[in-house]
């Protein structure tokens, strides 16, 4: 991808790069939310990835209602390079990346743009709790696992903040157009596993940027995941990890034997074992059912216990899978 050209009408104030994919509804909604927030130059740029649900032709009436919605068709290439098609419109000084399911709060673009008042090399991370449904039934059992992971990676990012970057975790995230080019985001090769948000984050740390988490710079997200794409991202995670090992040597690691640590010594044996795809298959196949039925119980916790262990199976799938490949 090319550097960004400069733009040709006035800077803006900030300009959110929201990137969709057959999301009709929930991207409708949250392209509303930023424009009640209104904002003094600010405009939203909308890159519709390919969709087929009408959300080209929700967007585009929206932009009719209101000149600061930019809206753009491409093919669909994937969140990476909607991003890029997105950031080469926009006219802001701040660039806000917002994902097509989190639901800005009031205030959210003011308060990034005051974050950038005095500094061109930051990364700033806002926070996007997710949206747990109540009762928490089995049918919930990964967004109960992704909220989880969430606030525990926001608790370290308190900790220590040079975690930011190291396992920059995208949503709701700004930097400056200045960053942006010092980063070379634009000219970043395709990622096509999960994770690509720490490939990110470790491309901005190499260009000496410094992350910052803000816990008021507010929105929710509205997640959801069947079994399928569940298991799906799980094996797409589990490459990502090796991925971004051979990308950043030094600074990512692969991390399979951690996969079988910390639980029962039979779940160790198991975990091992799959590595083995005549044990492997089998064994999804089996956890997979497992977790169906899980998702129609009225609690939880057997979801999660199955998920949890399918997780690490394929997780370990996708790395192996990988680093085999390479």
């Amino acid at each position: 991808m090319s550097a960004l050209p400069a733009p040709t009408e006035p800077e803006l104030a900030v300009s959110v790069i929201l990137p969709t994919h057959d999301r009709c509804r929930a991207v409708a909604a949250v392209v509303r939310a930023l424009l009640a927030d209104d904002v003094t130059g600010s405009e939203v740029v909308v890159v519709d990835d390919g969709s087929s649900d009408g959300t080209l032709a929700a967007l585009q009436a929206l932009a009719r209602e209101d000149s600061r919605v930019v809206v753009v068709h491409q093919d669909n290439a994937g969140k990476r390079a909607a991003n890029a098609t997105a950031t080469a419109r926009a006219r802001g000084r701040v660039l806000l990346f917002l994902d097509d399911d989190v639901l800005p709060e009031p205030g959210l673009l003011a308060g990034h743009v005051a974050a950038h008042a005095e500094r061109d090399d930051l990364v700033v991370v806002g926070y996007m709790p997710t949206v747990v449904p109540r009762p928490v039934t089995g049918a919930a059992f990964a967004t109960v696992l992704y909220a989880e992971e969430y606030e525990g990676r926001c608790g370290l990012y308190e900790a220590d903040p040079a975690d930011v970057l190291q396992h920059l975790w995208m949503g709701n995230v700004s930097l400056t157009r200045a960053g942006y080019e010092r980063a070379g985001l634009a000219r970043l090769e395709g990622f096509s596993f999960r994770h690509e948000d720490r490939d990110i984050g470790l491309a901005c740390r190499r260009a000496g940027l410094t992350g910052v988490f803000d816990r008021r710079l507010g929105a929710t997200h509205q997640h959801s995941r069947t079994v399928d794409q569940f298991v799906r991202d799980c094996v797409q995670q589990g490459a990502g990890r090796a991925a971004l090992a051979q990308r950043h040597p030094g600074a990512a690691e692969t991390g399979v034997e951690e996969l079988a640590a910390g639980i029962p010594a039979p779940l160790v044996a198991l975990v091992r074992a799959s590595r083995r795809e005549r044990v492997r298959r089998p064994l999804t196949a089996a956890l997979t059912a497992a977790l169906r039925v899980a998702t129609r119980l009225p609690v939880v916790q057997p979801a999660l216990l199955v998920a949890r262990l399918l997780r690490r199976v394929e997780h370990q799938h996708g790395m192996l899978q990988q680093l085999r490949s390479s």
